[in-house]
């Protein structure tokens, strides 16, 4: 399916979690093999839960046509789109760049030349006088020297590592309570450490890596008693410094490194400073995959037992079953990676009405061949725990469908499917039945069966308008898009059925302007309004759009900043 979407606003065609998401593909160089033809068209490889090809071509001044291989795109606009579209704007920035800032590079070159010469003709004791006399004004560039010397030195120990931190974080301890963007400067060396432990964990100076890590942690999150941390630069730090710690424990340590961080992981379980915060799983996970011998894999069933013991015996409640299931699970891991799986179904079974520990024994019965026990535990769990857990039947039921497709038999596949259909649509679980229907019985039950299922649900019904351009379906669609009279949905499917309802087409974006002007005040609505007007003129309702902006200044003469905004339409 495509779309048209207008690339300098984004935010207009995708909803906030699918842009954060592509802004995270943006920057981690998912997008690959970027090429672009003489058509003005972009094609672009994109690595998402697999290699998703996306195609962007560029319809107008405003618009491009968008189109991509991903399930999700049959239904909406997807990440990748938006990523590869992100892409091109940088690349297009880019090359602006360059054009208008020539001489300035020219300039910045000729600095770092003269920067470079300045330095060689520098002794030591110059550099020393100079990064004193910047330092006493400076505290925070003094610290960040510090830690990019301290964490370069392999001579550099734990207590040296502590005393930087201590040192960044003095100032806010000393002032009282202190915000983020205060606190930042000083900051600024704790990540300076934090950059060259991951430099040295990809050279494998893992110690050097776990001292940075634990001092970090240790000392930072009692830093969040007197930092307030709303825009998260300590809660990163901290993050980036378990991630850290993560990496380690599932990679190949030496004996010693080996076993000092598995002795810290079991301190920090109990340290008191930690109490309140979520890190408990962390140092957990870390002390699971670090035990290698008997006694290692001793303490830490211990721990694990002693935890699955104090949330078995507290009152029911979200929070104590998380930490059970948790203590649950970590327990199940230990056990398996150590040759027990016995142990490990049994301590399964006891607690198989928590939702996460029914998905471990699913799996593990299907990594097993066990598809009779995988119908017996998905059943069991739609009818026990469907009830405190609706939002997982449809988890429940994708397994019931992959037993079925395993067994061939045809009529349950279709009943599955329907069963998901019903629970959770998707276009992947339509285009499924569409194949096992046959063709001349897909007419008559997709209006008799499918469709009113869909009627059923908000997920169903905003399918309905993706199945009707699926199906060629145009007047079902015209008549779905004035009984959900929306601006973004319109944009959407407009393309489909613009060449036959063009006039049908103007009154819904007609309506749809009106009540935004009769409802709201602003200028960014106003903004709003006014690219919807230059949007339908383009679409061809040339002598409509002309007529109702005469209309709307008339109606509106009372509102500068609206006539200010349709003063600067093109047409």
């Amino acid at each position: 399916m495509s779309f048209l979407i207008n690339p300098k606003q984004l935010e207009d065609h995708f909803r906030p979690v699918i842009l954060d998401r592509a802004r995270h593909y943006f920057a981690t160089g998912a997008i690959r093999n970027m090429a672009q033809s003489e058509n003005n068209t972009w094609m672009a490889e994109v690595q998402g839960t697999e290699v998703y090809l996306v195609t962007i071509k560029q319809e107008n001044s405003d618009l491009c046509e968008c189109r991509c291989t991903c399930p999700y795109a049959l239904e909406d606009a997807c990440k990748h789109i938006a990523a590869v579209l992100m892409e091109i704007e940088n690349d297009e920035n880019e090359i602006q760049i360059l054009d208008e800032e020539t001489e300035e590079q020219r300039t910045s070159a000729d600095s770092s030349v003269q920067l470079d010469k300045a330095l060689a003709r520098s002794d030591k004791s110059q550099l020393a006088a100079f990064i004193r006399q910047v330092a006493e004004f400076e505290p925070h560039i003094e610290h960040q020297f510090l830690s990019f010397m301290a964490a370069s030195d392999p001579k550099t120990g734990k207590a040296q590592y502590r005393k930087l931190v201590k040192s960044a974080l003095a100032p806010a301890r000393r002032e009282g309570l202190m915000y983020g963007h205060e606190a930042r400067q000083h900051l600024a060396s704790v990540y300076k450490l934090l950059e060259q432990a991951d430099k040295q964990k990809t050279g494998g100076s893992f110690r050097t890596v776990l001292d940075i890590c634990q001092v970090v942690v240790e000392e930072m999150v009692p830093a969040l008693q007197f930092i307030d941390d709303s825009n998260a630069d300590v809660g990163d730090a901290i993050r980036w410094a378990i991630n850290l710690m993560h990496d380690l424990a599932e990679s190949t340590l030496d004996a010693d490194d080996q076993k000092s961080f598995f002795k810290w992981t079991l301190k920090s379980l109990k340290d008191k400073r930690y109490e309140g915060w979520d890190f408990h799983d962390d140092f957990m996970a870390m002390a699971v995959h670090l035990a290698k011998n008997d006694k290692q894999i001793r303490d830490t069933e211990a721990i694990l037992d002693a935890r699955i013991e104090e949330f078995t015996n507290k009152k029911s409640d979200w929070s104590s079953n998380y930490n059970l299931e948790s203590a649950v699970l970590w327990k199940v891991h230990l056990l398996k990676s150590n040759d027990r799986p016995t142990e490990a179904d049994e301590i399964m079974d006891r607690h198989k009405n928590l939702t996460r520990v029914r998905a471990e024994m699913i799996q593990t019965a299907w990594d097993r061949g066990k598809t009779d026990t995988v119908k017996s535990l998905a059943s069991e769990a739609i009818e026990t725990l469907g009830k405190d857990a609706p939002g997982l039947i449809s988890n429940w039921q994708e397994w019931l469908l992959k037993v079925s497709e395993t067994e061939g038999d045809e009529n349950e596949i279709i009943q599955r499917l329907e069963d998901l259909m019903n629970s959770d649509p998707k276009m992947d679980i339509y285009l499924k039945l569409n194949e096992m229907i046959p063709e001349d019985q897909w007419p008559p039950y997709l209006r008799d069966t499918l469709l009113p299922v869909l009627q059923t649900s908000y997920r169903g019904r905003s399918l309905m308008p993706v199945i009707f351009v699926q199906e060629k379906m145009w007047d079902k669609l015209l008549e779905y898009l004035k009984k959900n009279p929306d601006l973004n949905l319109l944009k959407r499917y407009e393309s489909f059925i613009k060449e036959t309802a063009l006039d049908e087409i103007f009154e819904l974006y007609e309506q749809l302007i009106r009540q935004k002007l009769k409802h709201n005040t602003g200028r960014r609505y106003y903004r709003e309004v006014c690219k919807t007007l230059n949007h339908v003129w383009q679409l061809g309702a040339k002598k409509e759009v002309e007529q109702l902006t005469k209309e709307l200044r008339e109606l509106y003469s009372n509102r500068p900043a609206f006539l200010d905004e349709v003063d600067k339409l093109k047409y």
